[in-house]
């Protein structure tokens, strides 16, 4: 008995640590589209007796997802979240992970997350309780569009479509999602916000293909996003307002570049890019609505 009290002891220390160290995910949203950002919180809550270091290695958080049948769930890159919090006795360290940074969901289906943490001056790896569970549902397509895009440099077009798409969970909210033409493979989705109306947003592509979307996102809000076809990336956000009971207005100027009159201009920190200048030589000119 005395050879085997102390790896009792060590093992009861241990057993005593994990179930006092506790790991949740959480999300405000369980719905989300193919390609939609994932943001979970995660909590660990520490009651060890002592203090607990977040990212003392590289690999210390893992994340596994498992799906129903029907589905599937692709690794994009390696997790690696670095991060260096030392969470107090008694204390909480929270963060918030982006799912959809580490996998790409273009199934529907059902699936659910799991985190493992793991620390140096601790010998259990510390699961998550309960499993995150969350939806991949088809959005709405409320526009689309098959369009050329010339590459800098190149001759011949490249095929792209642009789409709008929606949710309505607790809100209606709208992205703008950018495609292969004629295969329908995803290249970036982005999220426009919330839609607060029944009218349809406005819709431009410029003369270098970029998609302009204006639309109306608070009471008395509007918001405009400039949409890259080359990546999907994001080019430019803005905020309006109504100005003298009028609306802003998307148009496209006599330079073939999209531009919003009207309305107040509302600055916030979310906004993103400035204006570019023309070439004195544009590509011909893209349709629209």
């Amino acid at each position: 008995m005395r050879l085997i009290l102390p790896a009792l002891l060590v093992c009861s220390l241990a057993a005593i640590q994990a179930a006092e160290v506790r790991v949740f995910l959480s999300s405000k949203e369980n719905r989300f589209v193919p390609g939609e950002s994932i943001p979970l919180q995660f909590t660990l809550r520490n009651l060890s007796g002592k203090d607990f270091q977040m990212g003392d290695s590289i690999d210390w958080l893992d994340l596994r997802v498992e799906s129903d049948m029907r589905s599937a769930a692709f690794p994009i890159k390696p997790i690696v979240y670095r991060t260096s919090k030392r969470i107090p006795n008694a204390g909480e360290g929270k963060m918030t992970v982006d799912l959809g940074e580490f996998f790409r969901f273009t199934e529907t289906g059902r699936y659910k997350v799991r985190a493992y943490v793991k620390s140096r001056d601790f010998e259990p790896v510390f699961v998550s309780y309960p499993d995150f569970q969350f939806d991949i549902v088809p959005p709405s397509t409320i526009w689309s569009t098959p369009i050329g895009y010339l590459p800098p440099g190149e001759s011949r077009p490249i095929p792209r479509e642009f789409k709008i798409q929606k949710i309505t969970r607790a809100r209606t909210v709208i992205f703008a999602r950018v495609g292969v033409a004629g295969t329908g493979e995803l290249i970036n989705l982005v999220s426009l916000g919330e839609l607060v109306t029944a009218r349809q947003p406005v819709k431009r592509i410029d003369r270098f293909s970029n998609l302009h979307v204006l639309h109306q996102s608070g009471a008395r809000e509007f918001t405009y996003h400039i949409i890259s076809p080359k990546d999907g990336k994001l080019l430019r956000r803005r905020s309006y307002a109504f100005a003298d009971g009028r609306a802003p207005v998307l148009d496209v100027d006599e330079n073939g570049q999209g531009q919003v009159t009207g309305g107040l201009r509302i600055r916030r920190a979310t906004d993103i890019g400035h204006a570019r200048k023309l070439p004195d030589r544009l590509p011909p000119a893209q349709g629209a609505d």
